[in-house]
């Protein structure tokens, strides 16, 4: 890891700060869906292409670290709100306004810290290396090593559209089949109750839809996506 936090970007910033919570979590043996849907939402500002929008989503995350109080049973667990509204200031405290490294800086090694992740984050220096550029967010990357192993099903249609969606910080609660006399293919829902349509032909709808389910059902980060027809 950069040893001067202040050059860390935004973006690569909250990565690592998703890792935290996903390193503490391990380490205390917490298993839940709603923290992991914030452990998604903080890595994909890495990729996201309208920050506007993919802020947007967070809003609506059960775990949201907003300083809301989190759910019951997860609030009985000892600086876990502190790290998830830590991990979600870094990118929150600079929606608005020029970059501010010395406030990114400071939640990150307040994350770090409480993960007991300080002085070992070096494993993730190709991340924290991320060019900040003038505005401190940097060009998008692409570092979830799952959407690469999601990615290398392409093949399928609504697999790579699925990818597409999911790299730009777009997230996908559902997926609806689509056979009418003005279109043929299928929606994709997002959080924020807009949608996206990819036509499929015909005669390759019913073969892409199955294997699309198939491959998805692999991946326990896409464990609540809903299919509908």
């Amino acid at each position: 890891m950069a040893t001067d936090l202040h050059k860390v970007s935004i973006r690569a910033a909250s990565w690592i700060g998703a890792q935290c919570v996903r390193t503490f979590c391990e380490t205390h043996g917490i298993v839940d869906k709603r923290i992991d849907a914030f452990v998604f939402y903080a890595e994909a500002a890495t990729s996201a292409q309208d920050i506007p929008r993919w802020a947007s989503f967070g809003t609506k995350l059960e775990v949201s670290g907003l300083g809301d109080a989190l759910p019951v049973d997860l609030s009985k667990i000892p600086r876990l709100s502190e790290l998830v509204d830590s991990v979600r200031e870094i990118t929150a405290s600079q929606m608005y306004g020029a970059w501010e490294p010395k406030v990114v800086a400071k939640f990150l090694k307040k994350s770090t810290k409480i993960a007991g992740l300080e002085g070992v984050a070096t494993r993730w220096s190709s991340v924290a290396d991320h060019d900040a550029e003038k505005d401190g967010w940097g060009k998008p990357i692409f570092v979830s090593e799952w959407l690469i192993n999601l990615d290398k099903y392409g093949s399928n249609f609504l697999v790579d559209e699925l990818v597409f969606h999911l790299e730009h910080g777009a997230f996908v609660a559902s997926i609806q089949k689509v056979r009418d006399h003005e279109r043929v293919g299928v929606l994709f829902f997002f959080l924020d109750d807009s949608d996206s349509f990819l036509a499929v032909p015909s005669d390759q709808l019913e073969m892409h839809w199955k294997e699309s389910k198939e491959i998805t059902s692999r991946f326990t980060q896409l464990s609540d996506l809903v299919y509908s027809e």
